[in-house]
């Protein structure tokens, strides 16, 4: 089957949205999945954002993000919206380099 260019970075997009989703809710990636996006992005999408490429582990909750941060999780959901937390299922989740970047810079100051 030929795939033109719009349709390879739309299938693209529609899988990485698709395991971004699933990895915010902790479920796992079907392995088809993960093929069909290592297919797609191979197939000429350079293109699309590096931000689609997110590995489950770049995923962190509350908890994990206190720790990084060394201070309470009651604290981190304090301050959720300046580390772009997103509230799933009444859970936050963050991203890994964000909370490791404000980190660093809380330790600068």
């Amino acid at each position: 089957m030929d795939v033109s260019d719009d349709q390879a970075r739309l299938i693209v997009y529609v899988t990485a949205e698709f395991v971004r989703r699933r990895q915010l809710t902790g479920q796992p990636i079907p392995e088809q999945v993960r093929r069909l996006l290592a297919e797609a992005s191979a197939y000429g999408t350079s293109e699309r954002p590096q931000e689609q490429h997110s590995e489950p582990d770049d995923l962190i909750d509350t908890e994990t993000a206190s720790r990084i941060l060394r201070c309470t999780s009651r604290n981190v959901r304090r301050i959720a919206t300046d580390l772009d937390g997103e509230q799933v299922a009444g859970r936050w989740i963050f991203r890994r380099a964000t909370v490791n970047e404000y980190a660093h810079l809380k330790q600068g100051s």
